[in-house]
């Protein structure tokens, strides 16, 4: 499946096109280091950084459980699209991945402002990468 190379929020690319990874990590920090930004979450500088640490964290954690998201794609096939499902099962892993690491990095920033801005960050990266894994030939 080509998300066993292009695995969401950090990983892309890594394994066949080293510069796509790179340029993929400094879109996603900046889209999402922005987004928090506009949240108020912290200055645009300590955004970035939590966002980029919290996304280690997710492409960690994404990597451990490639082999079962890939088996419940598999078993998931005939009723969705295998593109959408994957990207919905990562979308959820990184949430939740995300969502507690930056209420970690920042306990003082209120927890009904952080859910938005984590689902809203990752709603716009994921949208892109979405279109980018769909429509380009990768």
């Amino acid at each position: 499946m080509i998300l066993e190379i292009f695995l969401l929020d950090g990983a892309q690319g890594l394994v066949t096109i080293p510069f796509y990874f790179f340029l993929h990590v400094a879109t996603t920090v900046l889209i999402e280091g922005s987004v928090l930004y506009l949240f108020k979450y912290n200055k645009f500088g300590r955004s970035c950084r939590d966002v980029f640490l919290v996304n280690g964290a997710s492409l960690v954690i994404g990597l451990l459980l490639l082999s079962t998201f890939d088996d419940i794609t598999e078993l998931m096939t005939l009723r969705f699209d295998p593109l959408l499902f994957t990207l919905g099962l990562y979308y959820i892993q990184t949430i939740i991945v995300e969502g507690i690491g930056l209420w970690l990095l920042d306990k003082t920033f209120p927890i009904n402002r952080l859910i938005p801005a984590v689902l809203i960050m990752n709603v716009i990266t994921y949208f892109t990468l979405y279109l980018i894994l769909k429509y380009a030939e990768i």
